[in-house]
């Protein structure tokens, strides 16, 4: 690999709706509690009190529902990383490119779930705010190692395990 070789990260999606789909799912789901704790607290004799314990669950998943959609709206879904340049795509399509020199650290999270690498996510600190990526896969692309050693980014690689029990 040349130094002017791009070696480009991807996110495993790159749906815009990603965030807004998951979304949906989260508050579609809540519903289902919701209407079993309504069921038993009308067979208990406590319907009012059921209520508001089944209004609850709600209001709570789509709380949980819109901080995921705005967590996702800057998501790097994209990194190219040719030369001494990193170019960031987001998932609104807006690009970021900063010199090496900028980027301070690089944090590589990866899940690992029995010994086979799941997914892995990024944050790189860039001058005052950290940049956040989506879910990509588990290993990380040919070369890159060997490109970011070259810009001399820290790199500090964090493993969370899980296991099949």
């Amino acid at each position: 690999m040349t130094n002017s070789e791009p070696v480009v990260w991807y996110a495993k999606t790159d749906d815009p709706q990603h965030a807004l789909v998951q979304g949906a799912g989260i508050v579609a789901a809540s519903f289902v509690p919701a209407l079993l704790i309504l069921c038993a607290g009308g067979l208990a004799g406590s319907v009012v009190g059921a209520f508001y314990l089944a209004l609850l669950l709600v209001p709570v998943a789509i709380g949980y529902a819109v901080w995921t959609i705005l967590r996702d709206r800057k998501a790097v879904i994209t990194i190219e990383l040719a030369g001494d340049r990193f170019t960031l795509i987001r998932n609104d399509r807006s690009r970021s490119t900063f010199a090496a020199r900028e980027v301070k650290q690089i944090d590589v999270i990866r899940w690992v779930y029995d010994g086979t690498p799941e997914y892995t996510r990024m944050r790189l600190h860039v001058g005052g705010k950290i940049e956040r990526t989506r879910n990509g896969p588990g290993r990380m692309p040919d070369g890159w190692d060997e490109a970011v050693r070259v810009t001399e980014v820290d790199v500090k690689y964090v493993t969370r395990r899980r296991r099949n029990s």
